[in-house]
């Protein structure tokens, strides 16, 4: 894919590096791809967003903007060609072998098993009302519990497990909640509720994925402040 567009800005973030801001049309396909200038040379690979900019999109994403690559935007983020380090006398790694060092993030291909997703502050109790359904993705250790509620659909019927796994900004596992089985009759929907303390995690950027088997099915990135 080509696309034209230009740098409209560059900002510094610590611990991460600089971003290129650029103007074009492209959709996501064009994720990792090079940004060239005038003359050919190679100014960085598109991409590259921080950690904050998946949680300040969460709300948007929630309300159907879209997903995959029919995603078309007008700006975005370039990685500089200097961060970008290359050693040639380095040996080959396979992708299969970056994938099960924790490399890579798994891509969401189960989102049909999902009518519904969201997070939210608090615990469910008996007697005590319903789950407050007012979507939050930005904590503090204050709000002590958040809980993930996600609504299973039957578009036909299926049987599996499912499960929750809270991740760090590194990809590392920190939480990996047991399976639980879960029996669709077509047509069928059916909620679970996961619930999780915030006053034991650090101040930092998670990722929470929704698991059907193997195949990650929902996913919400959220911030814990002190």
């Amino acid at each position: 894919m080509i696309s034209d567009g230009q740098i409209v800005g560059k900002e510094p973030h610590e611990g991460w590096g600089d971003r290129f801001s650029i103007s074009g049309l492209f959709n996501g396909t064009a994720i990792g791809g090079p940004v060239l200038n005038e003359r050919g040379e190679v100014l960085g690979l598109l991409g590259g967003a921080l950690p904050e900019s998946f949680v300040r999109s969460a709300v948007r994403d929630s309300q159907s903007y879209g997903s995959g690559g029919g995603i078309f935007t007008m700006a975005s983020s370039v990685v500089p060609a200097g961060l970008i380090h290359s050693d040639v006398n380095a040996g080959q790694t396979l992708l299969q072998t970056l994938w099960t060092s924790g490399q890579f993030t798994a891509p969401v291909t189960a989102e049909r098993r999902v009518s519904f997703g969201m997070i939210t502050q608090g615990k469910p109790q008996k007697g005590k009302g319903p789950l407050s359904r007012e979507m939050k993705v930005d904590f503090t250790r204050q709000d002590e519990i958040a809980t993930i509620a996600v609504a299973f659909q039957g578009i036909d019927a299926w049987k599996n497990t499912v499960q929750l796994r809270i991740y760090d900004v590194d990809n590392r596992i920190l939480s990996n909640g047991d399976p639980v089985k879960l029996n669709l009759r077509s047509g069928e929907t059916q909620e679970r509720i996961w619930s999780f303390p915030l006053t034991s995690m650090h101040p930092g950027i998670y990722r929470a994925d929704v698991l059907v088997g193997d195949a990650v099915a929902w996913r919400e990135y959220f911030r814990l402040r002190d």
